[in-house]
């Protein structure tokens, strides 16, 4: 696949991301990376069928999911 896909953050994923300020940015690359490579991604099931995730784990941070 080439050229770059759409990242779409809702209401809750925009108050998410602000509250985390101290990663915001890694948050926002791993985004990034998403968006140009979406197979690096896994696919979710359900009511997000058609949506891809990354799980990222920032160290002293936490463990995350960007889709």
């Amino acid at each position: 696949m080439t050229g770059l896909f759409v990242i779409e953050l809702t209401g809750p994923a925009v108050k998410d991301l602000k509250a985390l300020l101290n990663v915001e940015n890694e948050i926002i690359t791993h985004l990034k990376k998403l968006a140009s490579v979406p197979e690096k991604g896994h696919c979710l099931s359900q009511n997000l069928q058609g949506i891809r995730a990354l799980e990222l784990s920032i160290k002293g941070s936490g463990e995350y999911r960007v889709a």
